[in-house]
């Protein structure tokens, strides 16, 4: 009896250990922000700034027209760190200071890509419509990133706050993150 109940747990956990994720949970300035993270996470960081910068550097010219500038931004990564490939994933929150027309930012951002691999697909991710980017270096490449990008204030076409949610982690738990982030702004 004993040898079959010792069986039924090693089975058990086995069986759960392949589909466990750490489930992330954090407020950065006025943003919830909550996703799955991979089950091996050794490190959840939050960072954000009101200067148009993250840690201490300006942010990319592409994330914004040139009209236009970043006010904030708010994020949390997570993942594993001590793993030779460093994976990754998580969401960033950009608010610009002037509503945007989403179509034509959403437009730069795709064409001032530097990757040699670039596939976009329509989703929806957290109730909102969203474009899905999947990029590498070749079509096949094994360190094959994933950027998502949603706006939550949507409004007839324009909008000030931009979620990119980016990893770095196998599709499989890429797809995870995808399905379960959920970004809120609080008062």
């Amino acid at each position: 009896m004993m040898r079959y109940l010792i069986t039924l747990i090693v089975l058990i956990s086995v069986g759960f250990s392949g589909i466990s994720a750490i489930p992330v949970n954090e407020t950065v300035m006025n943003f919830r922000i909550s996703f799955d993270s991979i089950n091996d996470t050794n490190m959840v960081a939050k960072f954000w700034s009101d200067e148009g910068k993250i840690f201490n550097e300006p942010l990319p010219e592409n994330a914004t027209t040139p009209t236009n500038e970043i006010i904030k931004a708010a994020g949390i990564v997570s993942g594993n760190v001590s793993d030779s490939s460093d994976r990754w994933g998580g969401c960033i929150i950009l608010v610009l200071k002037n509503p945007e027309n989403t179509s034509v930012l959403e437009k730069n951002i795709i064409e001032n890509r530097t990757e040699q691999y670039i596939r976009v697909f329509d989703r929806t991710i957290d109730g909102h419509k969203a474009l899905l980017l999947k990029t590498a270096d070749y079509p096949s490449d094994p360190l094959m990133e994933f950027e998502a990008m949603y706006w939550l204030d949507e409004v007839n076409g324009e909008a000030t706050k931009l979620v990119f949610v980016v990893s770095g982690w196998p599709e499989k738990e890429a797809e995870r993150l995808l399905d379960t982030i959920h970004v809120e702004e609080m008062a």
